[in-house]
Protein backbone atom coordinates (compact mmCIF):
# COMPACT_ATOMS: atom_id res chain seq x y z
CA UNK A 1 0.00 0.00 0.00
CA UNK A 2 1.39 3.32 -0.73
CA UNK A 3 1.14 6.35 1.62
CA UNK A 4 -0.04 9.45 0.72
CA UNK A 5 0.89 11.15 -2.34
CA UNK A 6 3.96 14.04 -1.86
CA UNK A 7 3.79 17.60 -2.82
CA UNK A 8 5.49 18.85 -5.72
CA UNK A 9 6.77 21.74 -4.14
CA UNK A 10 9.83 21.07 -2.70
CA UNK A 11 10.59 21.86 1.42
CA UNK A 12 10.75 25.41 2.38
CA UNK A 13 14.48 26.99 2.75
CA UNK A 14 16.04 27.17 6.08
CA UNK A 15 16.52 30.84 7.44
CA UNK A 16 15.57 33.77 8.67
CA UNK A 17 12.37 35.58 7.62
CA UNK A 18 12.78 37.70 4.56
CA UNK A 19 12.49 41.33 5.36
CA UNK A 20 9.99 43.77 4.20
CA UNK A 21 12.77 45.41 1.59
CA UNK A 22 13.80 42.04 0.50
CA UNK A 23 10.48 41.08 -0.69
CA UNK A 24 9.65 44.32 -2.45
CA UNK A 25 13.06 43.93 -4.59
CA UNK A 26 11.86 40.26 -5.05
CA UNK A 27 8.86 41.77 -6.90
CA UNK A 28 10.60 44.33 -9.01
CA UNK A 29 12.77 41.58 -10.55
CA UNK A 30 10.08 39.35 -11.13
CA UNK A 31 8.40 42.55 -13.04
CA UNK A 32 11.35 43.01 -14.66
CA UNK A 33 11.80 39.45 -15.64
CA UNK A 34 8.33 39.68 -16.91
CA UNK A 35 8.61 42.52 -19.13
CA UNK A 36 11.51 41.01 -20.64
CA UNK A 37 10.34 37.70 -21.48
CA UNK A 38 6.84 39.63 -22.75
CA UNK A 39 9.57 41.37 -25.12
CA UNK A 40 10.85 37.80 -26.17
CA UNK A 41 7.83 36.63 -26.77
CA UNK A 42 6.81 39.86 -28.81
CA UNK A 43 10.24 38.89 -30.71
CA UNK A 44 9.37 35.64 -31.33
CA UNK A 45 5.99 36.51 -32.70
CA UNK A 46 8.25 38.66 -35.41
CA UNK A 47 10.33 36.21 -36.16
CA UNK A 48 7.67 33.71 -36.79
CA UNK A 49 5.39 36.42 -38.28
CA UNK A 50 2.12 35.36 -36.02
CA UNK A 51 0.12 36.60 -33.22
CA UNK A 52 0.02 36.29 -29.55
CA UNK A 53 -2.73 33.87 -29.97
CA UNK A 54 -1.52 31.65 -32.93
CA UNK A 55 1.82 31.53 -30.96
CA UNK A 56 0.23 30.55 -27.80
CA UNK A 57 -1.12 27.59 -29.97
CA UNK A 58 1.71 26.69 -31.74
CA UNK A 59 3.49 26.16 -27.90
CA UNK A 60 0.90 24.63 -27.08
CA UNK A 61 1.06 21.80 -30.39
CA UNK A 62 4.43 21.94 -30.07
CA UNK A 63 3.71 20.69 -25.98
CA UNK A 64 0.88 18.53 -26.58
CA UNK A 65 1.26 17.23 -29.84
CA UNK A 66 -2.19 16.28 -31.81
CA UNK A 67 -5.24 18.14 -30.93
CA UNK A 68 -8.62 19.74 -31.87
CA UNK A 69 -9.26 22.94 -32.57
CA UNK A 70 -11.80 22.28 -29.70
CA UNK A 71 -9.01 21.63 -27.47
CA UNK A 72 -6.98 24.36 -28.45
CA UNK A 73 -9.89 26.71 -28.11
CA UNK A 74 -10.57 25.28 -24.23
CA UNK A 75 -6.97 25.13 -23.03
CA UNK A 76 -6.18 28.55 -24.98
CA UNK A 77 -9.59 30.42 -23.64
CA UNK A 78 -10.96 31.38 -26.69
CA UNK A 79 -13.62 30.76 -28.93
CA UNK A 80 -13.71 28.07 -30.79
CA UNK A 81 -14.75 30.52 -34.00
CA UNK A 82 -10.69 31.84 -33.01
CA UNK A 83 -9.10 28.84 -32.17
CA UNK A 84 -10.34 27.91 -36.17
CA UNK A 85 -8.88 31.48 -37.32
CA UNK A 86 -5.67 30.25 -35.28
CA UNK A 87 -5.15 27.25 -37.20
CA UNK A 88 -6.05 28.50 -40.33
CA UNK A 89 -3.53 31.37 -40.28
CA UNK A 90 -0.36 28.40 -38.89
CA UNK A 91 -1.57 25.96 -41.27
CA UNK A 92 -1.11 28.80 -43.65
CA UNK A 93 2.08 29.80 -42.37
CA UNK A 94 3.18 26.16 -42.69
CA UNK A 95 3.70 25.83 -38.91
CA UNK A 96 0.45 23.32 -38.64
CA UNK A 97 -1.15 20.58 -40.51
CA UNK A 98 -4.98 18.86 -39.89
CA UNK A 99 -5.35 15.69 -40.43
CA UNK A 100 -8.01 13.16 -39.77
CA UNK A 101 -8.03 11.29 -36.87
CA UNK A 102 -7.06 8.16 -36.84
CA UNK A 103 -9.56 6.50 -34.90
CA UNK A 104 -12.46 8.44 -35.71
CA UNK A 105 -11.86 9.98 -39.18
CA UNK A 106 -15.27 12.61 -38.40
CA UNK A 107 -12.28 14.21 -35.74
CA UNK A 108 -9.82 16.41 -37.38
CA UNK A 109 -6.71 16.58 -35.40
CA UNK A 110 -3.97 19.69 -35.86
CA UNK A 111 -0.32 19.13 -35.45
CA UNK A 112 2.41 20.79 -35.51
CA UNK A 113 4.89 20.39 -38.49
CA UNK A 114 8.33 19.65 -38.60
CA UNK A 115 8.60 23.37 -40.17
CA UNK A 116 6.65 24.91 -37.15
CA UNK A 117 8.87 22.89 -34.56
CA UNK A 118 11.79 24.32 -36.20
CA UNK A 119 10.98 27.76 -36.53
CA UNK A 120 9.32 27.80 -32.97
CA UNK A 121 12.85 26.14 -31.68
CA UNK A 122 15.03 28.40 -33.18
CA UNK A 123 12.82 31.56 -31.81
CA UNK A 124 12.92 30.44 -27.94
CA UNK A 125 16.68 28.62 -28.67
CA UNK A 126 18.40 31.92 -27.12
CA UNK A 127 15.79 31.99 -23.94
CA UNK A 128 16.21 28.61 -23.21
CA UNK A 129 19.93 28.91 -23.43
CA UNK A 130 19.97 32.07 -21.16
CA UNK A 131 17.65 30.66 -18.80
CA UNK A 132 19.74 27.47 -18.07
CA UNK A 133 22.80 30.10 -17.97
CA UNK A 134 21.38 31.54 -15.13
CA UNK A 135 20.25 28.30 -13.10
CA UNK A 136 23.41 26.55 -13.95
CA UNK A 137 25.20 29.43 -11.90
CA UNK A 138 22.87 28.22 -8.91
CA UNK A 139 23.48 25.78 -6.30
CA UNK A 140 20.55 22.82 -6.20
CA UNK A 141 19.11 24.20 -2.78
CA UNK A 142 19.31 27.88 -4.53
CA UNK A 143 17.55 26.26 -7.75
CA UNK A 144 14.93 24.27 -4.77
CA UNK A 145 13.93 27.69 -3.59
CA UNK A 146 13.51 29.27 -6.95
CA UNK A 147 11.38 27.00 -8.22
CA UNK A 148 9.54 26.76 -4.64
CA UNK A 149 8.49 29.86 -4.99
CA UNK A 150 7.79 30.06 -8.69
CA UNK A 151 5.60 27.08 -7.82
CA UNK A 152 3.42 29.19 -5.01
CA UNK A 153 3.51 32.24 -7.36
CA UNK A 154 1.16 30.17 -10.42
CA UNK A 155 -0.93 28.19 -7.10
CA UNK A 156 -1.97 31.43 -5.35
CA UNK A 157 -2.91 32.97 -9.00
CA UNK A 158 -6.12 33.69 -10.41
CA UNK A 159 -7.56 30.76 -11.81
CA UNK A 160 -8.11 32.63 -15.34
CA UNK A 161 -4.58 34.11 -14.80
CA UNK A 162 -3.61 30.45 -14.72
CA UNK A 163 -5.25 29.34 -17.47
CA UNK A 164 -3.37 32.06 -19.95
CA UNK A 165 -0.10 31.03 -18.38
CA UNK A 166 -0.59 27.41 -19.05
CA UNK A 167 -1.78 27.83 -22.33
CA UNK A 168 1.72 30.14 -23.15
CA UNK A 169 3.91 27.62 -21.74
CA UNK A 170 6.79 26.59 -24.48
CA UNK A 171 8.45 23.52 -24.53
CA UNK A 172 12.15 23.40 -23.39
CA UNK A 173 14.93 23.32 -25.66
CA UNK A 174 17.58 20.51 -24.78
CA UNK A 175 20.59 22.46 -23.92
CA UNK A 176 24.02 21.23 -22.44
CA UNK A 177 23.61 19.61 -19.00
CA UNK A 178 27.07 20.21 -17.85
CA UNK A 179 28.19 22.50 -15.48
CA UNK A 180 30.12 25.52 -16.46
CA UNK A 181 33.52 25.38 -15.20
CA UNK A 182 34.57 28.23 -13.24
Amino acid sequence: MSGPRQPKTPPRAAGRPAEEAEVTELVLAVRRTNMVLDAGSVVAQAALGIGRSDLAALELLTISGKLTAGDIADQLSISTGTATAVVDRLAEAGYAVRNADAHDRRRILVSITQKGRRRFQEAFQQRWQWLHEVASDLSSDELATVVRFLLRLHEIMPEEWRQEVSASLPTPIPVSRGRRSR
